[in-house]
């Protein structure tokens, strides 16, 4: 079960070119997709995926004393902190994968990762931005497999509860492929499952892919209409806009075609989008 403690999204900013809609300046290869930081301030996601430890009695009789120091903030070593963050204790969690310097020592980013994973997994959610921080950080080639499915799942339940930061990465790593790869299916189920800023976001998102094709198809082109048409419905005034640049773009692609493959674009300008 998923709580959700707060909602709300942070504008997230895209460095899409503004293009014009006549057909000489739109060149594929001149529409370019961008990430900047998203607003700090926006309202905080907190998710609860997992209870957690919520009180002493649930721990080892070892560690009662050492989760109310921390509490208390008293200072525990390492070792102690590890025991209780392995514990599913968030706060501990927390505040072990704040010492872990994987700045300093990158080989420690995908445990930083795991453990800030951990605290927001169980609804701290201002531990998700130096989750994405070491995230950026790790290595997936020398990261488990299981290791990248568990914080994948995280960061996308972030994701589609709202969260800015957290969107803004899936949909960096969906660009670069890494440290996740194919995350397109995470894309549609967001575009599925919700209709609020993230799925403006990812439509705007997917849109702009099919637009830098070279060579797009009659199908792909009235995919990247729908998409438009989706992202359009936004709260946000630079979504719209850029939208409504785009879909020229899109007509001008469309009538490029050969009559015969434009036809079925003509008829029907609106539709669901389906996966």
């Amino acid at each position: 079960m998923i709580g959700r403690h707060c909602s709300g999204l942070g504008a997230v900013a895209f460095g899409l070119v503004f293009l014009s809609a006549a057909p000489a300046l739109c060149e594929p290869g001149a529409l370019l997709t961008g990430f900047t930081a998203v607003n700090q301030d926006a309202p905080q996601v907190s998710v609860v995926m997992v209870a957690g430890i919520t009180r002493s009695d649930q721990l080892p009789p070892t560690l009662v004393q050492a989760r109310k120091a921390l509490s208390a903030n008293v200072a525990l070593r390492d070792s102690t902190l590890r025991d209780l963050a392995d514990l599913m204790d968030g706060n501990a969690a927390f505040q072990y994968a704040k010492r872990l310097d994987f700045v300093a020592k990158p080989g420690l980013a995908a445990h930083a990762a795991h453990y800030y994973g951990i605290a927001a997994a169980t609804g701290r959610g201002g531990a998700i931005y130096g989750f994405i921080k070491a995230l950026d950080a790790l290595d997936p080639a020398t990261t488990t497999p299981g290791r990248l499915a568990n914080l994948r799942n995280i960061l996308v339940t972030y994701a589609n509860a709202g969260s800015a930061p957290a969107l803004e990465a899936v949909l960096r790593y969906h660009a670069r492929n890494t440290p996740f790869t194919d995350m397109r299916a995470e894309l549609d189920r967001i575009l599925v499952e919700t209709d609020g800023p993230a799925a403006h976001a990812v439509a705007l998102q997917l849109a702009s892919e099919i637009l830098r094709s070279n060579t797009p198809t009659a199908a792909e082109l009235q995919k990247a209409r729908q998409y438009l048409l989706r992202a359009e419905d936004s709260d946000s005034l630079r979504t719209r806009l850029i939208s409504q640049n785009l879909l020229p773009l899109v007509e001008a692609r469309v009538a490029a075609l050969r009559p015969d493959q434009s036809f079925a674009l003509q008829v029907d300008t609106q539709g669901e989008i389906t996966p």
